[in-house]
């Protein structure tokens, strides 16, 4: 993510389900070090209102979540009503089944995680996870 996407996420969106339409893992993440000129609260409701975005265009065998406020936020804007523990993928690091009203994200898989967490392959990990998954409706 760009600082400029935060004003015009459509082509960010539009990017990410065209790689995941065409069965293309997607890691959207800020760029260390760069000034995105807002709070860090203004930067996980983007990342939610983009996942969302997303999510009502294609849904993903699983969503991974970095970062304590980016995941309340993504979960808050997705509309879980709760979560279901699945298991651990390390120390700090949950995979859950949210459950939602909305059928198109009930039962979607997510990876939390704190920031500072997880091994170094732990997307990738839970990708060829994901990838083997399906979301089973409510």
């Amino acid at each position: 993510v760009e600082p400029g996407d935060l004003a015009h996420s459509s082509p960010l969106a539009e990017r990410s389900i065209r790689f995941l339409s065409a069965g293309r893992n997607v890691l959207i993440h800020l760029q260390p070090g760069r000034d995105y000129g807002c709070e860090p609260a203004k930067l996980s409701r983007f990342l939610a209102e983009l996942t969302n975005t997303i999510l009502g265009q294609h849904s993903p065998g699983g969503i991974a979540v970095a970062g304590g406020d980016t995941s309340s936020a993504v979960i808050d804007r997705l509309g879980f009503r709760s979560l279901s523990f699945v298991k651990r993928m390390g120390s700090g690091v949950a995979v859950c089944r949210g459950h939602a009203i909305d059928g198109a994200v009930c039962r979607t898989t997510l990876l939390l995680k704190g920031g500072q967490v997880g091994d170094v392959d732990l997307f990738d990990s839970y990708a060829a996870e994901a990838a083997n998954s399906r979301n089973l409706g409510c």
